[in-house]
């Protein structure tokens, strides 16, 4: 038990900024430019824009300096105590369910930073409506996922009111081509994508936001796609990546998006001491985090935001 409560500790972190490092991104990052045609491919789609303008940062865009914690294999009373500090979540997943255990990104609620926001899991879809209406919220995090075949959701939601309020929608249990169809239907840009299997069948869930005003941004989606083709069209669309999900062995489903200039990193298939590392290194935050296992192994794929 000893040596177990020293190894859990040691894959928290150390998480103040780290204001005075100075790093060079590990992968492709340009500044924003007039979008131009992609070809589509398998499991792949895209809706274009064709603005310059600096659109409203979010909690995956914004690099003004902050505290930030990440956590991962932690129980539901942990999340609390670091609730208590003054965070918010901000990326939730669900590792398991008997016991909860969770993985988790969160930013100090404070500064540019600072949102009306809640969070809840286990809860039924009645439940979720209930609460989004109950709170005039939106979802920014979603995860679906079954307790003993009955579906379950963990959510991170934020007040859609004010300066917060947008056009948006969720789908969940849909194949990837019904999601991207009511992407287009909505004129909306994804900003929340997860996969899981039910069944035996391959099945999408999905935040999007109206693809319009300061919101605007030529996006793009690929499914079980290699490590090399998501880098080769993060340099082709000259984009970053806003959210990663394992899809199976050593392929990835992600969520892409005109970069506008940040320095970013995306990493996969590393152990929570090397992802502890890797942040310090480059002076990021982390805004989305991955656990998958790998022959009996916890690894994780990250993306992080200069801090």
């Amino acid at each position: 038990m000893k040596r177990n409560a020293i190894a859990f500790f040691l894959t928290l972190g150390f998480t103040l900024p780290l204001l005075s490092l100075n790093a060079t991104a590990s992968s492709p990052v340009f500044p924003e430019s007039t979008p131009q045609l992609q070809p589509l491919s398998s499991e792949a789609n895209q809706l274009e824009t064709t603005t310059n303008t600096q659109i409203a940062l979010t909690e995956t865009s914004d690099t003004t300096p902050t505290q930030f914690w990440w956590l991962q294999g932690v129980s539901v009373n942990q999340i609390k105590a670091k609730l208590k500090e003054g965070y918010r979540i901000i990326d939730l997943e669900v590792e398991s369910t008997s016991p909860y255990r969770f993985s988790a990104a969160m930013v100090k609620n404070q500064g540019a930073y600072a949102k009306k926001w809640w969070w809840y899991y286990g809860i039924t879809s009645e439940t979720l409506k209930e609460k989004l209406s109950q709170n005039r919220a939106r979802i920014i995090d979603l995860q679906v996922y079954r307790v003993n075949g009955k579906k379950r959701y963990a959510v991170v939601l934020v007040s859609n009111t004010a300066s917060d309020a947008k056009a948006w929608w969720y789908y969940t249990d849909l194949s990837f081509n019904d999601i991207m169809a009511k992407a287009k239907d909505n004129q909306a840009r994804i900003v929340d994508l997860d996969t899981y299997v039910v069944g035996g069948k391959r099945l999408f869930s999905a935040v999007m936001i109206k693809n319009t005003g300061a919101d605007r941004k030529a996006w793009w989606v690929y499914s079980n796609k290699s490590p090399s083709f998501i880098s080769s069209k993060l340099k082709e669309n000259k984009a970053r990546l806003i959210d990663i999900e394992r899809r199976g062995n050593n392929t990835f489903t992600v969520v892409m998006e005109r970069s506008q200039g940040q320095r970013w990193w995306w990493y996969y298939g590393k152990t929570a001491a090397q992802v502890n590392q890797l942040w310090q290194q480059n002076g990021a935050r982390i805004f989305d985090v991955e656990p998958y296992t790998v022959n009996g192994n916890k690894r994780f794929a990250v993306l992080m935001l200069d801090n």
